[in-house]
């Protein structure tokens, strides 16, 4: 693994996220490709993600709920547009590469975007998040909240 050096657009050396934005040719269909998707699928109780317009940290806020911007136009004609992640390349891949799809599909993958909560609020209070997860098992819920608590 090279040290990750900045080199001004981004990131030098660090290849799991290139290859998760489709952006390492074929790096999805490899043994570690497979075995992320497979992990993925294994999450019993799945993927909760969380986003907010009020994130000053995160840009787009939304890609913390798997969007993205994308360039529309050209030259001085082009403007930046948000995309959703149903609009993804990775999201409509025939073989959807991580399970992001099947996550989706299966009520496995939970968004959760509030407008008014910034970057550190969602684990300084869990009332911020507690107000929009999915309710069910709240004994389960505080639980993991629990272990969260401890490694804060």
């Amino acid at each position: 693994s090279s040290a990750l050096q900045a080199d001004g657009a981004g990131l030098v050396g660090v290849n799991a996220v290139a290859a998760l934005n489709n952006q390492v040719q074929g790096a999805l269909s490899t043994p570690q490709g497979r075995r992320r998707k497979e992990n993925m699928l294994r999450l019993r109780d799945g993927v909760c993600v969380i986003g907010s317009a009020k994130d000053t940290v995160i840009r787009p806020a939304e890609s913390t709920i798997f969007g993205f911007y994308k360039l529309q136009g050209e030259g001085a004609r082009a403007r930046l547009q948000l995309c959703m992640m149903e609009g993804t390349a990775l999201f409509k891949d025939p073989d959807d590469p991580i399970g992001l799809r099947e996550l989706d599909a299966k009520g496995k993958l939970v968004r959760v975007w509030r407008e008014d909560a910034g970057h550190s609020d969602w684990h300084r209070n869990y009332d911020i998040m507690l107000d929009r997860l999915p309710r069910g098992d709240d004994a389960w819920l505080q639980t993991k909240l629990d272990i969260l608590s401890q490694h804060i």
